[in-house]
């Protein structure tokens, strides 16, 4: 999880993009002292407060921010904290926030006669901060390029995007919104909120995770091998439900697996490149198309379990597909990945092994729940395309 906040004061008081609500102080806690500076030559910082990362791996998490697509908002980001341990008023499940903060710059202004010499106008301006927190137990830079991205798309939408996506009243009649095609969920909010089922639907967490998925670097997105019961059928220890996290980008490519991807909306690629200062045409949606997920029941030992199939070459070549499970109490639970060549069959529920005259059985419990199943198909260059769900009854 990540978390926006809004500074209305450099490195002092920090509000959380509700925009009025309660001011919460700083976390004093946090070290203060850096241990490693890296400053580029377009004068944007990264500071360290952890051994795990300095000298030249300082300059190498630059590299990666310059990695995600930007125009002139990228001389708005002052720099890029990596903080050892968590952050601020927010625990463990907190990865990342993004902040701005008031600063004040003094312009150099030539009037001869009218103003002193040497006389300069201050103008303030606000500029963002990129806070990185756990980095100490961070040290592969594919751990922190899910959290730049992401914290890159909320200072690229702020920035671009306009008062009304940024008022808590009035987001709803932001071109954003009507770009993305959110009138249709109404769970769709301006609230700044820890509790998963608020943060997801977030309207700021939304543009962020699109721009990830759009304009973001492909550092941080990792293909996972995710094995189904079958496969683990034969193994001495094994998990029976498999975890998630945010670097599995072919299983989650972004927070809120009920909306559709950014790519599978029409003309938001190219609302989002309409503020770059090149422009570079987005892939047409039309030309793809995600198989169709199938299922059948049987019984292995008296036990049930479901199968599903589908037909890979309704879809382009190369793609790599990853079956997912879902629902509101479960959350989100990647089944099995089936990578070019592979069989496209996927198992839930039971295995059984036959061995030394012994049955052997291994079970995920996710044939027994009302849980909905979704085929992500990801294509070589990093688009995301979903199916239509698919409901199974117990």
């Amino acid at each position: 999880m990540r978390k926006l906040r809004w500074a209305s004061a450099a490195c002092v008081i920090v509000a959380l993009l509700c925009f009025g609500s309660a001011l919460a102080e700083e976390n004093t806690e946090l070290v203060t002292v850096p241990v490693s500076v890296y400053e580029s030559n377009d004068g944007i910082r990264i500071i360290s407060y952890t051994d795990t990362w300095a000298d030249d791996g300082l300059k190498r998490v630059y590299e990666e921010l310059k990695n995600n697509m930007h125009g002139v908002d990228m001389e708005y980001l002052d720099r890029i904290e990596i903080h050892q341990g968590p952050g601020p008023d927010s625990g463990p499940s907190v990865s990342a926030t993004y902040e701005k903060e008031a600063h004040v710059v003094r312009l150099p202004v030539n009037l001869e006669g009218f103003l002193p010499a040497g006389y300069e106008l201050p103008v303030s301006l606000d500029k963002g901060v990129i806070k990185l927190y756990n980095g100490d137990t961070r040290a592969a830079l594919e751990d922190l390029a899910v959290d730049i991205s992401h914290e890159y798309g909320h200072h690229f939408t702020l920035f671009h995007f306009g008062d009304k996506f940024k008022s808590p009243e009035k987001f709803r009649d932001s071109g954003y919104y009507k770009a993305r095609g959110l009138d249709a969920f109404s769970q769709v909010n301006a609230d700044a909120s820890y509790v998963e089922e608020i943060h997801r639907w977030g309207i700021y967490e939304i543009a962020a995770e699109d721009y990830r998925q759009l304009l973001g670097s492909a550092t941080g997105r990792s293909i996972t091998a995710f094995s189904d019961i079958q496969q683990k059928s034969g193994q001495d220890v094994y998990n029976p439900v498999n975890s998630i996290s945010r670097r599995d980008y072919n299983a989650l490519p972004q927070e809120n697996w009920e909306l559709p991807t950014a790519f599978e909306v029409s003309g938001l690629s190219d609302y989002f490149r309409s503020f770059l200062n090149d422009v570079v045409a987005a892939g047409h949606l039309e030309e793809y198309r995600v198989p169709g997920l199938v299922y059948h029941r049987e019984k292995i030992y008296g036990f049930d379990r479901v199968v599903f199939s589908w037909l890979p070459q309704e879809g382009p070549e190369g793609a790599v597909y990853t079956l997912v499970a879902y629902s509101e109490d479960a959350g989100l639970i990647p089944i099995k990945t089936v990578f070019p060549g592979d069989e496209p069959v996927a198992v839930v529920g039971t295995a059984a092994l036959e061995k030394n005259a012994y049955v052997y059985y291994y079970q995920d419990g996710l044939d027994v729940e009302k849980l909905k199943f979704k085929l992500y198909m990801l294509l070589p260059g990093g688009m995301v395309l979903s199916g239509e769900p698919v409901c199974i009854d117990p």
